[in-house]
C-alpha cells in the first residue's frame, strides 16, 4: 500500500509538472479548477483522496473485496507512474535533440 501512495504523489507532481511544461491538462473539471486556484490545494487534494481511500481498504483488510480492490488501484497507478516515467524520458531526450 505504501508504494500506491508513493505512485500516488509521483502521479500529483508529475501531472503538475506536465501542466506547467503545457503538455499536458487536467482532466478532471473540478480538479481542474481546484490546480487554476491553488497548485498546493490540487496536490494536498489528489494525494489526500488517495490517501483516504487507501486507508479505508487498508481498515476493511479482513474483507475479501477490500483485498480484491487493492489489486486494479494497484495496476491502474503503476501504469499511470509508468506513463509519466516515460513521458519524462521522452521529454529528456526530445531536450537533447533540440539542443
Amino acid at each position: 500500500m505504501k508504494l500506491i501512495l508513493i505512485m500516488n504523489l509521483v502521479d500529483a507532481l508529475a501531472t503538475l509538472w506536465w501542466i506547467r511544461l503545457g503538455i499536458a491538462e487536467e482532466d478532471n473539471p473540478i480538479m481542474a479548477f481546484v490546480l487554476e486556484s491553488n497548485e498546493s490545494a490540487f496536490i494536498l487534494i489528489k494525494t489526500a483522496l488517495v490517501v483516504l481511500s487507501i486507508f479505508l481498504l487498508w481498515r476493511m483488510r479482513d474483507f475479501i473485496s477490500a483485498r480484491i480492490l487493492i489489486i486494479p488501484v494497484f495496476l491502474i497507478y503503476s501504469y499511470v507512474t509508468m506513463l509519466h516515467l516515460s513521458a519524462a524520458m521522452n521529454v529528456l531526450l526530445l531536450r537533447d535533440v533540440i539542443l
